[in-house]
C-alpha cells in the first residue's frame, strides 16, 4: 500500500503501541517496533520516508516537509453556526434537509462531510469516497476515533461512511438516482497559499481535474442536484449550471446543477 509503515511515538507508551498496532491491522500495513530509534534511523533502516507515527494526538505522517494528520479544519465552527440558525453556503447549495442521502465524491479529511452529516441528521446518510490511500486512512481513522470536539460534531463524524476508491469507478457502478445529492470538491489546480488546512493533503491528494464525464455520472446518480465547489473557472468543467452560490467574504463558490 504505497510503502507505508506504522510505528509509535518514541516514548513507546503501551497504549500508543496498541493504537499503532490497531491502525496497522485496520489498513493492512506493517507495524515496526520503535525501540527509541529516531525517525532518521527508521527511514534509513527501512528505506522509506512514509512512516506513520501514532502519537497522543493520533497518527501523523511527515512527507516532503508537510505533515498529514486528521483535523476538522472549520467543520466544528460551521456546525456551531448551523446550530445557532446561521447559514452555510455548502449546505444551502446542496439544500440539505434531515433524512437526505449525500455522496461526497472527494472526501479529503471529511470536514465537508461532517457538516453534511450534521445537516441530514441521524436519519440521513453521507457516503464519502477518497482515492488517495493515505488520505483515506486518516479520514477513516478520524471518523471512527476523533473525539476532541463537541458531541454533535463527533456524532456527525461517526455517521460518515468512508470508502476508498476512485470517484469515477464508484459513480459508474452506482445505480441511477442512488443519492439525493452528489458533491464534488476537486483539488484546486492552483494552491491557495493561505490554506494551512490543505497543505498536508496536497502531496498525497488526487490532482486530476474534474471532467464533464464525472458530472454526467453525478447527474445520473443524483435525484435532486449536483454541486461542485470551485475557486476559479479553470477548476470548473464546462456545463450549463443552474446557478452559482458564493460569498462576499470568500473566494470559494458552489456551482449547482438541478435535476
Amino acid at each position: 500500500m504505497g510503502g507505508f509503515l506504522v510505528t509509535c511515538a518514541r516514548n513507546e507508551r503501551p497504549a500508543l503501541r496498541i493504537q499503532a498496532q490497531e491502525f496497522a491491522r485496520q489498513f493492512a500495513l506493517p507495524f515496526i517496533e520503535r525501540q527509541r530509534r529516531s525517525m532518521a534511523e527508521l527511514e534509513n533502516q527501512y528505506g522509506t520516508g512514509r512512516l506513520i507515527v501514532m502519537t497522543g494526538d493520533g497518527p501523523r505522517l511527515v512527507c516532503n516537509g508537510q505533515t498529514l494528520f486528521f483535523h476538522l479544519n472549520l467543520a466544528g465552527l460551521r456546525i456551531a453556526g448551523l446550530q445557532r440558525g446561521g447559514d452555510d453556503k455548502m449546505v444551502s447549495a446542496l439544500r440539505l434537509e434531515p433524512g437526505m442521502t449525500v455522496c461526497d465524491c472527494t472526501l479529503g479529511l471529511a470536514a465537508d462531510a461532517a457538516v453534511m452529516a450534521f445537516a441530514v441528521g441521524p436519519g440521513g446518510r453521507v457516503v464519502g469516497i477518497e482515492k488517495s490511500f493515505a488520505i483515506y486512512m486518516f479520514a477513516a481513522w478520524g471518523c471512527r476515533n476523533f473525539s476532541a470536539a463537541a458531541p454533535e460534531v463527533v456524532a456527525a463524524l461517526r455517521r460518515i461512511e468512508v470508502m476508498a476508491g476512485d470517484l469515477r469507478h464508484f459513480l459508474v457502478s452506482s445505480p441511477d438516482n442512488s443519492f439525493d445529492a452528489v458533491y464534488f470538491d476537486p483539488m484546486y489546480q492552483k494552491p491557495v497559499v493561505a490554506s494551512a488546512g490543505l497543505a498536508g493533503l496536497r502531496p498525497f491528494a488526487e490532482h486530476r481535474p474534474l471532467s464533464v464525464a464525472d458530472l454526467d455520472h453525478g447527474v445520473r446518480v443524483a435525484v435532486r442536484r449536483v454541486v461542485v465547489k470551485f475557486r476559479s473557472q479553470e477548476d470548473l468543467p464546462p456545463w450549463k449550471y443552474s446557478r452559482v452560490i458564493g460569498s462576499r467574504y470568500s473566494n470559494v463558490n458552489f456551482a449547482v446543477i438541478e435535476k
